[in-house]
C-alpha cells in the first residue's frame, strides 16, 4: 500500500462499519482497518433477524455492487396500509405515489452481512481486524489506537477514526451534546404464519396499547409491536395460543387465520442522538450517532444515506477535517427531520387525548393531498436523495 494513502480506522464491524468500509474503498484510495471485538466466527453467526431496506438504500447498494437480488431473496413492499384499531379512518401509501418501483425490500439481515463481508475479504485495502479489544485511543492530528488480539498488545496510527460503535473508548470529550429520551415502550418482536401468503403490502396499525407493524417476508410475517410498558404484560406473559387470539382481534384477517407464532423477543425503546457528530478527524455513524424508534424503519436506512454522503465527500476532498465538518453540515438537517417524524408518530401523538381524531385527519389528508403523500413517501424511502444524488454516481464495475 502506498505511503500517501489515507489510513482510516472504523470502530465496529456490524452493518454500519461494514457498509462505510465498503463505500469508502470504492470511492477513495484509502486503507481501512475495521476493529471488531467479536471473533470472526461470532461475526458470521447466523440469526433469524430481518431488516427492511428502503428504496434509496437498495439503489445505493446497487451502485456499490452490494445488492444481490438472487441471494437476498427480497420481499418487495409497494404499499403500507395505515389504520387505527376500532376506527373507520385508514389510508394507504404506495410506491406509485412517487413513481417508484417499491417502497422497501424485506430481507434476512444475514444475507446483507454476508455480502458486505465477502466484499471486504476481496478488497486488499480493507482489513477486518476481528477479535480485538481496544484499550486506549489518543492523539490529535494522528490517532493512535492501542489494542490486544490473541493475548498480544499492538498499536496502529490513523489519519481519522469513524465510530460505528464503542464511542466510550474515546477519552477526549468531543461529543458531549447527546440528546436522550426513554419512550416507556418495549418492542415485542416475533414471526407469525397465517393462512394468507405474504404479499407486497405492509401494515402499520395504531392501537391503544401501542403501534403494531406487520411486515411481509418470503414465507411469513415479521411483527414489531411497540407496546406501552403499561400494556406489556397483556402480550408478553401469555401463551402463543392466547397471543394469537389477541392478535387476531387486533388485525382481523389481514394475514388470514394465524396458525403459528415463533422467535419471540423484546427490547426497550428509546431515542438518542448527538447534535454534533463530527470533530476534526473523528466522526460518528449508525447507532453511535443516532438511535431511533423502529416505526417507519428508519435507523439503518438513515445510516446508509449517511455513509453514502460521507464516502462521496471523501472522494471529492482530500482533507479529512474539511470532509468531516461538511458531513456534519450536510446530514444534520435530515437526521433532525427523521427524528421529529418518528418521534411524533411513536410518542407525541399518544400523549394527546384526541389521538384517534388527529390520526383520522392525517389519514384523510394523505388520501386527498398528493403533495403531502409524496412528502411521506420521500421520508420513508429517502427517494429525494436518490433523485438528487445517486443518479450522478458512476456505476462501479
Amino acid at each position: 500500500m502506498s505511503k500517501d494513502m489515507k489510513r482510516i480506522a472504523v470502530i465496529g464491524g456490524g452493518l454500519t462499519g461494514l457498509t462505510i468500509s465498503n463505500f469508502i474503498s470504492k470511492d477513495c484510495d484509502t486503507e481501512i482497518t475495521i476493529f471488531e471485538e467479536k471473533s470472526e466466527k461470532k461475526l458470521l453467526d447466523t440469526t433469524s433477524a430481518k431488516i427492511v431496506l428502503s428504496y434509496s438504500t437498495v439503489e445505493i447498494l446497487k451502485k456499490y455492487n452490494l445488492w444481490d437480488k438472487d441471494s437476498f431473496r427480497p420481499n418487495f413492499i409497494d404499499k403500507i396500509h395505515l389504520s387505527y384499531s376500532n376506527s373507520l379512518g385508514s389510508t394507504t401509501i404506495s410506491s406509485h405515489d412517487e413513481n417508484l418501483d417499491f417502497l422497501g425490500a424485506h430481507i434476512q439481515t444475514d444475507f446483507l452481512k454476508k455480502k458486505l463481508i465477502e466484499s471486504i475479504y476481496s478488497n486488499k485495502n480493507i482489513q477486518l481486524n476481528s477479535g480485538t479489544h481496544i484499550f486506549e485511543i489518543n492523539g490529535k492530528n494522528k490517532k493512535q489506537i492501542f489494542y490486544s488480539k490473541n493475548n498480544k498488545n499492538s498499536h496502529s496510527e490513523f489519519d481519522a477514526i469513524i465510530f460505528a460503535s464503542g464511542l466510550d473508548l474515546l477519552k477526549d470529550n468531543y461529543f458531549n451534546d447527546k440528546i436522550s429520551k426513554e419512550y416507556d415502550q418495549t418492542a415485542l418482536v416475533f414471526h407469525l404464519k397465517g393462512s394468507k401468503k405474504s404479499s407486497s403490502i405492509a401494515y402499520e396499525r395504531f392501537t391503544d396499547d401501542g403501534i403494531l407493524a406487520l411486515l411481509p417476508s418470503e414465507d411469513d410475517w415479521l411483527v414489531i409491536f411497540s407496546l406501552h410498558n403499561s400494556a406489556l404484560k397483556k402480550y408478553e406473559e401469555v401463551s402463543d395460543i392466547e397471543l394469537t387470539k389477541k392478535l387476531q382481534t387486533l388485525i382481523g384477517k389481514k394475514v388470514g387465520e394465524i396458525n403459528k407464532i415463533s422467535d419471540r423477543f423484546k427490547y426497550p425503546l428509546s431515542l438518542s442522538y448527538y447534535k454534533k457528530f463530527s470533530h476534526s478527524n473523528v466522526c460518528l455513524l449508525g447507532d453511535a450517532c443516532h438511535k431511533l424508534h423502529p416505526i417507519a424503519g428508519q435507523s439503518f436506512n438513515l445510516t446508509v444515506r449517511d455513509c453514502f454522503i460521507l464516502s462521496n465527500s471523501l472522494k471529492m476532498d482530500n482533507d479529512i477535517h474539511t470532509v468531516f465538518n461538511n458531513y456534519q453540515n450536510l446530514r444534520y438537517k435530515e437526521m433532525k427531520r427523521i427524528i421529529k417524524f418518528t418521534d411524533f408518530l411513536a410518542d407525541k401523538i399518544y400523549r394527546l387525548p384526541i389521538r384517534k381524531f388527529i390520526l383520522g385527519k392525517i389519514f384523510l389528508v394523505l388520501d386527498f393531498n398528493k403533495n403531502v403523500k409524496k412528502i411521506a413517501v420521500g421520508l420513508i424511502t429517502g427517494s429525494y436523495l436518490y433523485k438528487k444524488n445517486i443518479n450522478n454516481m458512476k456505476a462501479y464495475d
